[in-house]
């Protein structure tokens, strides 16, 4: 059985948000963008959370022009954005309608792909921005926030994989590293968080301290 790995270019959103306070403007990303469309990508990253707060509040750009400027021009790869739950770009909860909107325009400008997460695991939460995703024609991925203590184990993780594949029916999973605990080490990797057997996965390592580079060629 072949085996193959994508890679999920994170320069134009995680690596300027761990490194520049998600300070890249537009301007930077839509020289090279035409050039990432050739390099063959699994997908690549561009919007999160803080990128529609640091658009407008401190770049004062227009988040969602960035995604159609971009669209324009990376039309074979993916466009990736990620959906906080039902918190969506503020820590305060928004009603089920609203994250349905959200997703929709998402979808719209150009986005081709929707990373939702959770960080206690609540799949009550996730629920709405994953059936979104999918109604709007998105490749839906699942995202798992690792972390350490007696409690997460590697069969929590697993068995909080099954849980959104089998209720929301979603494309792919996601284990992401939070960005200062650098958390997710050789070991964990090595042991297979989630359930590789039911769905394809995708590791997502915050590399500010973290041993990243390490773990991805220990997952290899």
């Amino acid at each position: 059985m072949r085996s193959e790995v994508g890679v999920v270019d994170v320069t134009l959103r995680d690596g300027h948000q761990s490194l520049w306070a998600t300070r890249m403007p537009t301007s930077m990303m839509l020289p090279i963008a035409e050039r990432m469309d050739t390099m063959g990508f699994h997908a690549i990253d561009l919007m999160a959370a803080v990128t529609f707060d640091v658009c407008v509040r401190y770049l004062r750009e227009d988040p969602w022009q960035r995604i159609r400027l971009m669209a324009a021009r990376v039309r074979r790869t993916p466009l990736n954005g990620w959906v906080r739950s039902k918190s969506l770009i503020s820590f305060d909860l928004v009603a089920d309608d609203v994250i349905e909107l959200w997703v929709q325009r998402l979808a719209a400008n150009g986005l081709r792909r929707v990373t939702c997460f959770d960080a206690l695991f609540d799949l009550d939460n996730l629920a709405p921005s994953i059936r979104a995703g999918k109604a709007a024609g998105l490749y839906t991925v699942g995202a798992l926030v690792f972390s350490l203590s007696p409690v997460h184990t590697d069969q929590l993780f697993a068995d909080k994989t099954r849980g959104p594949i089998h209720r929301v029916n979603i494309h792919q999973c996601r284990t992401v590293s939070p960005y200062f605990g650098g958390k997710l080490l050789v070991d964990n990797a090595n042991h297979g968080l989630g359930d590789r057997q039911v769905s394809g996965s995708e590791q997502h390592e915050n590399a500010i301290p973290s041993p990243a580079p390490k773990m991805q060629l220990s997952e290899l």
